[in-house]
């Protein structure tokens, strides 16, 4: 009879323990989506296409670090084969930079995008950029924008967007 209740004991001990691990890993993930950073972006939807998607590219700590690491690397695309090289200088290995990447359909914004990153964290560098096809469905909208994350929240308005300049052509042979 000892016995059973030693190890009864020692089953609700185990279980007790396993419920308090599963929640503080539940309490820590917490932690860590709320030190995440949102952007809220103010958004001309009369710049894009009715048909553009924005993507949204977010840049951490981490990422900014690689990129410049980076930076000395080169990459040549073969036409004919359709092969892609990357060069770098000696030394360096080359890494494919990935930041958090988001898209949004033009048509679904109103005036202003929420984007609730997972990497970038308060008080860490970071560097945005958004882009989509402008209003003339030829060339492309972009803006970037860097800083420091100071806050959960970043308020991103009055954004200096550029518009490339490409030879479009209508499909009209003069």
């Amino acid at each position: 009879m000892q016995s059973i209740k030693i190890t009864l004991m020692v089953v609700f001990i185990f279980l007790g323990m396993t419920r308090l691990s599963a929640a503080q890993t539940s309490l820590e993930n917490m932690a860590t989506e709320q030190d995440a950073v949102m952007f809220r972006i103010a958004i001309d939807k009369a710049m894009f296409s009715e048909r553009a998607i924005l993507t949204v590219r977010v840049f951490n700590k981490e990422d900014l670090a690689l990129s410049e690491r980076m930076k000395g690397c080169a990459v040549k695309y073969n036409m004919k084969d359709k092969q892609q090289k990357t060069f770098c200088p000696e030394g360096v290995v080359y890494q494919k930079v990935e930041p958090e990447e988001f898209t949004f359909f033009v048509s679904g914004i109103f005036a202003e995008l929420l984007v609730a990153t997972k990497k970038l964290k308060v008080g860490e560098p970071y560097k945005i950029s958004i882009s989509g096809l402008s209003r003339d469905n030829c060339n492309e909208a972009s803006v970037s924008s860097q800083g420091l994350a100071g806050s959960r929240t970043l308020i991103l308005k009055d954004l200096s967007w550029m518009v490339t300049r490409l030879g479009c052509s209508s499909g009209h042979i003069n």
